[in-house]
């Protein structure tokens, strides 16, 4: 292994501009079917006062509302312990210092045990880099990390059943996530240990404090405008119970598509796990997507509702039902194929991904105003 002082010369950068703040994000920079660039679809033209993400992941849509309506509310569910204690670190900015200096120390030992790796097999980071595809294919199997990556597997692993440290935790995930293929943390239907590996071209990144992304972003103005839940059912529950009446509700559950065999998955069907826990022909996926939308739908508290997933005949006819039901109607928008998502040599998907937008209740001018000027009184009051 190298010597810190070795180390920090060889990447010095790296320590001097660890926290890069112009292109953070809540999670992880590669989060799997985020609707980050859709965010003016979603939000619409409308103005509310708190938003419901019952499966949050990445959370950019939450820390995106957060920055647009700082006094605004954020009740947010995931049932992944490791993506949830993230959350509660953003939620509390007295741990923000905690999880940078975790994250400090993680990349450090990381990245001296992968450069020490690299030597032994003859090369430099610098040498590394430009060989060809399939040479660097061959080199990125090799064992460039037998102790940081166990080590970093088992504190996450262990995360999954408790959270013992939220910093701690939110730290390993954010560098196990950093340094995982695609960015998503994948188990194995019936096995309860995750089946990933690290990516060389990640790993890399890593040396480049230009593509650092480890900052939180902006929390909401006032404490305890954030509430975190472990399950869907009580991130609504919570903003049922609350003074809020206009929300933003957006449902990005896991993705449901029927079971279709024959696709060269190994039986899997038309869509394989995405990340841990993710079982896509299940009928609990189903039921996720399809209660959770009924619950908002009929709610009088969600000014507009938005809910995702990939497109298929089943999904459609039940959200055109729960907008019937509730006297709505509903619009179904094609976002095209999801990039990044289940795609392989042998088979790429030409599933669309797609949103269910619900009309609500909408804004007159002199509610607008209202309600723009009671945010702004608000943040006034903060202020002072």
């Amino acid at each position: 292994m190298l010597f810190p002082e070795l180390f920090t010369t060889l990447f010095p950068e790296l320590f001097t501009n660890i926290r890069r703040r112009n292109r953070y994000r809540l999670i992880i920079p590669r989060y799997t079917g985020s609707k980050r660039k859709v965010w003016p679809l979603i939000v619409g033209q409308g103005h509310y006062d708190a938003i419901i993400e019952p499966f949050a992941g990445g959370g950019s849509l939450s820390s995106r509302f957060a920055s647009k309506w700082p006094a605004g509310a954020v009740f947010a569910a995931d049932q992944n312990n490791c993506v949830r204690a993230v959350w509660q670190c953003w939620a509390d900015p007295g741990l923000h210092e905690a999880v940078y200096r975790a994250m400090d120390e993680l990349i450090s030992a990381m990245l001296a045990e992968f450069v020490d790796s690299v030597h032994g097999l003859g090369y430099t980071v610098a040498e590394l880099s430009p060989l060809p595809t399939r040479e660097a294919i061959g080199l990125k199997a090799a064992a460039l990390l037998p102790e940081t990556w166990s080590a970093l597997m088992a504190e996450y692993e262990a995360g999954l059943v408790d959270i013992a440290d939220p910093a701690r935790l939110a730290a390993v995930t954010l560098i196990l996530h950093a340094v995982t293929y695609g960015g998503v943390s994948r188990d194995t239907p019936g096995s309860e240990t995750l089946n990933i590996a690290p990516n060389y071209g990640q790993l890399e990144e890593l040396t480049n404090p230009g593509k650092d992304r480890y900052c939180f972003p902006p929390a909401p103005a006032f404490p305890g405008l954030v509430s975190i839940s472990g399950q869907w059912e009580e991130a609504i529950s919570a903003f049922e119970a609350s003074s809020y009446s206009r929300g933003l509700a957006v449902l990005d559950p896991p993705y449901w598509l029927p079971y279709t065999p024959g696709t060269e998955r190994g039986g899997t069907g038309a869509m394989s796990p995405s990340y841990f826990g993710h079982r896509p022909h299940a009928p609990e996926t189903l039921a996720m997507a399809v209660d959770s939308a009924r619950a908002m739908a009929s709610s009088n508290k969600v000014a507009r509702l938005v809910a995702s997933n990939y497109y298929c005949a089943e999904l459609d006819e039940a959200m055109k039902e729960i907008a019937s039901a509730a006297g709505l109607q509903v619009h179904c928008h094609c976002l095209g194929v999801l990039n990044g998502l289940n795609r392989s040599r042998k088979s790429k998907t030409t599933n669309l991904d797609a949103l269910w937008i619900f009309d609500k209740l909408a804004l007159t001018k002199v509610q607008a105003e209202k309600a723009v000027a009671h945010n702004q009184e608000e943040l006034n009051l903060w202020a002072s």
